[in-house]
């Protein structure tokens, strides 16, 4: 699909943070598997959001809650996951220490990236080539 239809979406694997994964094992429990599936990369989100759904299955810890403020959310109160979102093929690992928990499903989505995680990235966006690239 066209980058203007779609937005610029990538393939992630949503899973725990490496010191979770660490506490888990440490234990001797079972890690939860990783969720893959779609984000979206979207500079007018403030916050990362993740799908509740997927963050479950991931295992993510829930490490507050808090408003949401969005088109679909008036001042909604809602989990605050804590994970990571491996960009699959790029080998991004971008940490998401505060990612509000919402219906993503709908949308063919586990997560939206937000700027407070954009802002360990440098993204370009090339509209008349209808490509875009990120990097660390």
């Amino acid at each position: 699909m066209a980058l203007g239809q779609v937005g610029p979406r990538v393939q992630i694997t949503l899973a725990q943070l490496k010191e979770q994964i660490d506490a888990i094992s440490g234990k001797g429990e079972e890690v939860p598997a990783p969720v893959v599936g779609y984000a979206l990369i979207d500079t007018g989100a403030s916050a990362t959001c993740v799908d509740s759904d997927a963050a479950g299955r991931a295992g993510l810890p829930v490490v507050d809650s808090g408003p949401l403020h969005s088109v679909t959310h008036a001042n909604e109160t809602v989990p605050i996951y804590a994970g990571s979102l491996t960009i699959q093929g790029a080998n991004i690992n971008l940490l998401a220490h505060r990612a509000y928990g919402v219906n993503l499903v709908e949308q063919g989505l586990i997560a939206l990236i937000g700027r407070d995680v954009l802002s360990q990235c440098i993204l370009v966006y090339n509209g008349p080539d209808s490509s875009f690239s990120i990097s660390i």
